[in-house]
C-alpha cells in the first residue's frame, strides 16, 4: 500500500462535501462528455492526475494523451467516470489510502467475477462504492440516497442483492476467508477467487502509488 505522508504530501486533499458532490456529479447516467471534461478540468488537480494515470501503464492507450476531453473519448464516459471516482476518493483528507486501496481491488475483482459481460461496469462501481460508508463516515443507505445509481448497483451495494449483489457478497467472503459462504455463493470457484483478487491487488497497488506521487 502507498504510505500515507506521501499521499498527504503530494495530493491537495479536498473536504468530504465537496469530494461527494464531484461524486454526485460525474456518477449521473447522462452525464456528457463535454460536462464530464467541464467536472474534471475545474479541479487542476483531478485533471492532472487524471492524465498522469491514463498515460502510465495502467491506461492502456497506445499513444500519449494531452487533453482531459481526449482522455474521456479514448476510454470513453464510463471509464474515466470511475477513475475520476477513485481519484476523489483518494483525495479527500480523511481518507486511508489503504481504504481506497481497497475500494480499487474489489472494483477491480468485482469486474473480473461477475459473469455478465454486460454487467462489467457494473460490477466495478459496485466493488468501488462498497467503502464509501468508510469513507464518508455515513450510513451506506443515507450516501446511496444521494447518488444516482441504477437499481441493481443500489440493491448490491445496500442488501448485496441481485447478481451483483453475489459477486460484492463472494469478494466479502473471500476477504474474510468465509469458506461457507464461498461455498454456497460460488461453489468450486475457489481457484477463480483467487486468480482475480491476485491480479486486483497488484492494479490496484499501482493505481494507490500512481495516486500519491
Amino acid at each position: 500500500f502507498a504510505k500515507p505522508e506521501l499521499l498527504a504530501r503530494s495530493a491537495r486533499p479536498v473536504n468530504s462535501t465537496a469530494a461527494m458532490a464531484l461524486i454526485v456529479e460525474v456518477q449521473q447516467p447522462n452525464v456528457s462528455i463535454a460536462r464530464l471534461e467541464e467536472l474534471v478540468t475545474a479541479d487542476p488537480a483531478l485533471a492532472f492526475r487524471l492524465l498522469a494515470l491514463v498515460n502510465s501503464s495502467l491506461g492502456g492507450v497506445a499513444s500519449r494523451v494531452s487533453s482531459v476531453q481526449q482522455a474521456i473519448v479514448l476510454l470513453g464516459i464510463l471509464q474515466v467516470r470511475q477513475i475520476a471516482t477513485l481519484i476523489t476518493m483518494a483525495s479527500t483528507s480523511r481518507t486511508n489510502p489503504e481504504i481506497v486501496t481497497l475500494g480499487a481491488t474489489r472494483a477491480r475483482m468485482a469486474r473480473a467475477l461477475v459473469e455478465d459481460q454486460s454487467l462489467e461496469g457494473a460490477a466495478f462501481t459496485v466493488g468501488l462504492l462498497s467503502v464509501i460508508d468508510v469513507i464518508f463516515d455515513a450510513p451506506m443507505a443515507e450516501l446511496l440516497a444521494e447518488l444516482p445509481l441504477t437499481p441493481e448497483v443500489a440493491a448490491a451495494l445496500n442488501a448485496e442483492a441481485g447478481p451483483l449483489g453475489d459477486v460484492l457478497a463472494s469478494i466479502l467472503a473471500y476477504e474474510q476467508a468465509d469458506l461457507t459462504a464461498l461455498e454456497r455463493l460460488r461453489p468450486g470457484g475457489w481457484d477463480a477467487l483467487r486468480t482475480a483478487y491476485a491480479e486486483a491487488t497488484q492494479w490496484a497497488d499501482q493505481f494507490t502509488h500512481q495516486v500519491s506521487t
